[in-house]
C-alpha cells in the first residue's frame, strides 16, 4: 500500500514539473496570439475607407506596418491604437471607427510579429514598438503631445501605460486592463509559481502612478478574461484626474455594444 502511495506522489510530481517545464519554455505561446498574414484594405471592405498604410523603423531595426485615417484637418488629437494580444492591427478598424465617425483621426498601431510585420512579440519589444509610432506620430505626422491620445485595449494597456510614464500626451484611456500579465497568469495556474518565471511581465499596477496625464477606463462586469477587480485595482492606483466607466453585462471583446453605467 505504502509502495502504491509513493509510486502516485512521484508521478504527481513528475506531471507537476513537466507541466510546469511547457509552461515556462513555451509562455509566450500563452500570451500572444498574432495574426501573422499582411492584412488588405479589401478584406475590410468599406470599414477601411479612408485608411492609409504608414510605416516606421524601431530602434532595434524592426520594420512596422500599422494604418492611418486622417480625418481631413480636424483639430481632434490623434488616437494611436495599441492592441489586444490576438489578430493584427487591423482587426480594430471596427472599434476604431467609432472614433474616425466623432471626427478623431486614429493610427492602428502593428506590433512585431502582427499582421505581416517582421520579428516575434516580447514585452520588451512590443514597448520599442510603442516608442517608434509614438515618435512617428510626433515627428512624421507633426503632432504635438497635446495632441496625442494613447490608447491601449487588452495586452496595449500595458504598452499603452508605459508609454504615459516615459511621454507626454493629452489623456490615457485604456480598455479592460489589467494590473500585471503575471496576476493573470499567477490566477489561471495557482498551483504554479508561473508569475516568478514569466519573462513577459507588463506590470501596468507599478507603473500607472507615475503618469501625468488624465486617463479615463472602461470594463465589463462580465469580463472573463480579465476580472473588473484588475481594473478597479489599477483605476484606484491612477493620479487624478481620473475616470472610470463600468460596463454592465459587458465581456472581454464586445464592449462597444454597451453604455456605461
Amino acid at each position: 500500500m505504502m509502495l502504491a502511495f509513493k509510486k502516485l506522489l512521484i508521478g504527481l510530481a513528475f506531471v507537476y514539473f513537466a507541466l510546469l517545464m511547457l509552461l515556462v519554455v513555451f509562455q509566450r505561446s500563452f500570451i500572444y496570439f498574432p495574426s501573422r498574414d499582411t492584412p488588405s484594405f479589401r478584406q475590410y471592405g468599406t470599414s477601411a475607407k479612408g485608411y492609409e498604410t504608414i510605416k516606421v523603423t524601431t530602434e532595434d531595426g524592426v520594420r512596422l506596418t500599422g494604418w492611418y485615417h486622417r480625418k481631413g484637418n480636424t483639430d481632434k488629437p490623434l488616437i494611436i491604437w495599441f492592441q489586444g494580444n490576438a489578430g493584427s492591427y487591423a482587426d480594430r478598424i471596427y472599434s476604431a471607427n467609432y472614433y474616425v465617425e466623432a471626427g478623431y483621426p486614429v493610427l492602428l498601431a502593428g506590433y512585431r510579429g502582427y499582421g505581416g510585420n517582421q520579428g516575434n512579440p516580447t514585452e520588451y519589444g512590443l514597448f520599442l514598438d510603442g516608442k517608434a509610432w509614438y515618435g512617428l506620430a510626433r515627428t512624421r505626422l507633426r503632432k504635438s503631445p497635446d495632441q496625442i491620445i494613447l490608447y491601449g485595449e487588452s495586452l496595449g494597456t500595458g504598452v499603452a501605460v508605459e508609454l504615459a510614464t516615459k511621454y507626454d500626451a493629452k489623456a490615457l484611456i485604456l480598455q479592460t486592463p489589467y494590473k500585471s500579465i503575471r496576476a493573470i497568469a499567477q490566477t489561471q495556474y495557482p498551483i504554479y509559481p508561473i508569475g516568478l518565471l514569466m519573462k513577459d511581465q507588463y506590470d501596468s499596477l507599478s507603473r500607472i502612478g507615475r503618469i501625468k496625464m488624465p486617463v479615463m477606463m472602461f470594463h465589463g462586469t462580465d469580463d472573463d478574461i480579465i476580472p473588473l477587480s484588475h481594473a478597479q485595482e489599477l483605476f484606484a492606483a491612477a493620479p487624478e484626474p481620473k475616470e472610470f466607466k463600468i460596463l454592465p453585462n459587458a465581456q472581454h471583446d464586445n464592449t462597444y455594444n454597451f453604455k456605461a453605467d
